[in-house]
């Protein structure tokens, strides 16, 4: 066989968990490896594909879901794995505690495989958490990170407009008082050593040049004397 356990008995359970790599079934030999990479490149999209599917149906069908507050969804998965792990200890016969930490592992999809099931009364209950307990982590961590993730942009949209704001003062103080650039440097700063590197760099960012005497040039419309 593929691995040190019968088919029948493990390799159910091995399908079901292989996204969670929890690590206590494993195969031993070449064909059994080669069949495990190539299960493992089209088994595991197939799955993120179907728990990706599961995901969007069900956020469209509960859609205050994404605007729920972040402990919410801390709340569920805590909820989930406290539920699951009463059956894990009534049919493993762990304490609570490790029944607890197996069931938000497994959820999680981190799959240490130190705790693993090992019933056969289990086996049903283990595909079955499994699979919706991809997709109800994978909901929760995709509503969480939108979340941060319209927190970032927010914040970066906020200090963007701050910053033009700061700039637009800037100008503005310097027409009222007739601030030179150097003044105005002074002024925020209230360093010379600063303000004259800020000039400086201002300076040599200047994209165009400027001579010293403008009226040593003649346009096209003066006359010439010479």
């Amino acid at each position: 066989s593929f691995c040190d356990h019968s088919i029948y008995d493990d390799f159910s359970p091995f399908s079901a968990t292989l996204i969670d790599s929890y690590g206590n079934l494993l195969p031993v030999t070449r064909l059994g490896r080669c069949f495990c990479i190539i299960y493992g490149m089209f088994g595991i999209p197939l799955a993120l594909v179907t728990v990706a599917n599961f995901n969007k149906f069900l956020s469209e069908c509960v859609t205050w879901f994404h605007s729920a507050p972040l402990l919410f969804f801390v709340l569920i998965l805590i909820i989930y794995s406290s539920i699951s792990a009463v059956v894990f200890r009534t049919t493993e016969k762990w304490s609570y505690v490790d029944s607890f930490y197996c069931s938000l592992i497994t959820t999680m999809t981190i799959g240490f495989g130190d705790l693993v099931p090992s019933d056969a009364t289990s086996l049903v209950f283990v595909i079955v958490f499994v699979f919706l307990g991809v997709i109800l982590s994978a909901m929760c961590i995709d509503s969480m990170g939108l979340h941060y993730i319209q927190k970032i942009h927010f914040l970066g949209r906020q200090v963007h407009t701050a910053l033009k704001d700061w700039v637009f003062q800037l100008y503005c103080l310097q027409q009222k008082y007739g601030l030179t650039d150097k003044q105005l440097m002074r002024l925020l700063f209230q360093n010379d050593a600063i303000a004259k590197h800020v000039i400086k760099n201002a300076q040599n960012q200047a994209a165009t040049f400027q001579p010293e005497e403008t009226t040593s040039i003649s346009f096209i419309d003066q006359a010439d004397d010479r």
